[in-house]
C-alpha cells in the first residue's frame, strides 16, 4: 500500500471495469468478463463481480481496483502456504514459499496491478496442487476444478495450462483411474459448470458467439505458426520472469545460467525424493506452455507465458528448500535475508510515470480552472494513453465535453508525453502535460 497511487496506472482495463461495475449495480447481470485483445473471447465475469464489490465499498474510488488486487495478493500468500504444506508435507517449506512470494519485488508489482489476472496465480497454485494430489486421492480433482474455475474468470491463458495438465494425467492414467471417486468427479464437474454458467447463458441467447470466438483463436489470421523469431523472446521471457521472482536486477546474460542452474539442482535432488512426479509436473508446466507459445503465437504478449510459468518456478524452489533446509539451515537463512534486502530495496526505489496520482492531478487542475462543465477537454496522446480520463472526470462529478464540441472556446488539452506532436504543456505531472486556451491563468 506504500505510495500506492503513485505506483499504479489507470487505463482502458480499469475504466472498462468501473463502467461494468456501474452496469452491474444498476441491475444489468453482466454475464461476460473482459475480452481478449486477440479474437475477442470473453472470460468469466467473477472478477468483474469482485471489482463491483470493491467499487461499491470504496464509493467508486479509482484506487478500488488496486485495493482488490492487493487483497487478492494476500489471499494468494495464504493459498501458497496451505497448498504447499499439503504437497511438501513441511511447515518450513510452506512458510518459506509464502515469504518468498510476500517479499518478491516482481510479485509486488504484479499484486498492485488492478486487472483480472490478479486472480490467475491463485488459480495456478490450486490447479497444480490439485493435479498432483489427484494421483494420490480423487479429492485433488475438486481442487484442480476450482483452479480452472478461478482461471477461467481471470485470463484466457488458463486454456494453455490444460496442455501440461493433460499430458501429466495421460502419463499417470492407470494410477489415477484406481482412485477416481464418482462423488468427487460430480463435484468437480459442478464447480466447472458453475464457473462457465454465466458465459453459457449469454451464448445460449447470442448464437454461441463467444464460443465461436474461442475456437476462432486457433485459426486467427493474425496467428503465426512455428515462427523462429519468437524463440528468443519466449526463452528470455521464461528466464526473466522466473529469476525475477528472486532477483529483480539480474543481468540479462546471467539469466539463463541461473535458470538452468536451479533446474539442474532440482534434478540432482530427485534421487531419493518422494516428489519425483511433482517435479515432472512442474517441468511440464514450465516448458510445454513455452512450446505452445513458440508454435502458436499471434499478437499475444509474453506475459501470458509468465503467468503460467512463475507459479511452477516458485514450487520448484520449494523442492530445493525442502531438500537443503534440513542440511544447511544457516546458509538458507542468510540467503533469505539477502533475498529480502535486495527485493525490499527495489520496492522502495520503484517509480512509475503516467501514474494514477499524476492523472488525478491533471484532472483536478482542469476542474479547478474550468469548473464542472461547459468546457472541452482534448486528449492528444500517444496511442493507448487516452483512456481513464472520462471515468476520473465522472468520479469528480465533472462533465466536460470529451472531445471538445465544435466552436467551443474554453478548451483544455491533456498531452502525453509533453511535446507530443509539437504540443508544449504548461504544467506537467509525471509525464502528463496540461495546457489550455480561453481560460484564465493559474
Amino acid at each position: 500500500m506504500y505510495r500506492l497511487e503513485e505506483r499504479v496506472g489507470f487505463g482502458a482495463d480499469q475504466e472498462y471495469l468501473f463502467y461494468k461495475a456501474k452496469e452491474l449495480l444498476s441491475g444489468d447481470p453482466v454475464l461476460l468478463g473482459m475480452a481478449t485483445s486477440v479474437g475477442g473471447f470473453s472470460i468469466g465475469p467473477f472478477f468483474t463481480y469482485l471489482w463491483t464489490l470493491f467499487s461499491f465499498l470504496f464509493s467508486g474510488n479509482p484506487l478500488s481496483g488496486s485495493y482488490l488486487s492487493v487483497f487478492l495478493g494476500l489471499i494468494t500468500v495464504v493459498v501458497i502456504f496451505f497448498t504447499t504444506r499439503v504437497v511438501f508435507k513441511s511447515y518450513l517449506t510452506a512458510l518459506s514459499l509464502a515469504i518468498i512470494y510476500s517479499f518478491s519485488y516482481s510479485i509486488y508489482v504484479w499484486d498492485i496491478s488492478p486487472w483480472p489476472p490478479s486472480l490467475f496465480y491463485i488459480s495456478q497454485f490450486f490447479l497444480i496442487a490439485g493435479i498432483y494430489i489427484s494421483t494420490k486421492r480423487s479429492s485433488g480433482f475438486m481442487l484442480a476444478a476450482l483452479g480452472f474455475a478461478i482461471g477461467f474468470n481471470s485470463h484466457i491463458s488458463i486454456f494453455v495450462s490444460l496442455f501440461p495438465a493433460m499430458v501429466f494425467w495421460f502419463v499417470n492414467y492407470r494410477n489415477i483411474k484406481k482412485k477416481i471417486n464418482t462423488r468427487h468427479a460430480y463435484y468437480s464437474l459442478a464447480i466447472i459448470f458453475l464457473a462457465v454458467l454465466p458465459n453459457l447463458i449469454f451464448d445460449l441467447s447470442h448464437q454461441f458467439i463467444n464460443i465461436k470466438r474461442l475456437f476462432g483463436l486457433v485459426g486467427n489470421p493474425q496467428t503465426q505458426y512455428f515462427h523462429p523469431s519468437s524463440l528468443s523472446k519466449i526463452t528470455y521471457s521464461l528466464y526473466e520472469s522466473s529469476i525475477g521472482v528472486l532477483y529483480p536486477s539480474a543481468e540479462k546474460n546471467s539469466l539463463p545460467f541461473i535458470f538452468w542452474g536451479v533446474i539442474a539442482l532440482v534434478l540432482l535432488t530427485l534421487r531419493n525424493s518422494k516428489l519425483k512426479s511433482f517435479v515432472y509436473l512442474l517441468l511440464l508446466w514450465l516448458f510445454i506452455p513455452a512450446v505452445v507459445f513458440l508454435s502458436w503465437k499471434g499478437n499475444f504478449s509474453e506475459y501470458y507465458l509468465t503467468m503460467i510459468t512463475v507459479p511452477a518456478f516458485i514450487l520448484l524452489l520449494g523442492c530445493l528448500i525442502k531438500h537443503f533446509s534440513k542440511r544447511w539451515k544457516i546458509i538458507t537463512l542468510w540467503l533469505f535475508i539477502l533475498f529480502s534486502f535486495v527485493n525490499l530495496k527495489a520496492w522502495k526505489d520503484r517509480t512509475r510515470p503516467l501514474n494514477l496520482s499524476a492523472m488525478k492531478n491533471a484532472v483536478n487542475l482542469i476542474i479547478e480552472m474550468g469548473g464542472k462543465s461547459e468546457y472541452g477537454v482534448s486528449l492528444s496522446t500517444m496511442p493507448g494513453y487516452q483512456f481513464g480520463y472520462e471515468y476520473l472526470f465522472d468520479y469528480y462529478n465533472a462533465t466536460p465535453d470529451i472531445p471538445p464540441k465544435k466552436g467551443e472556446t474554453k478548451i483544455f488539452t491533456i498531452v502525453i508525453p509533453p511535446g507530443y506532436e509539437g504540443i508544449n504543456a504548461r504544467v506537467e505531472y509525471d509525464g502528463i502535460g496540461v495546457l489550455w486556451e480561453g481560460v484564465g491563468e493559474i
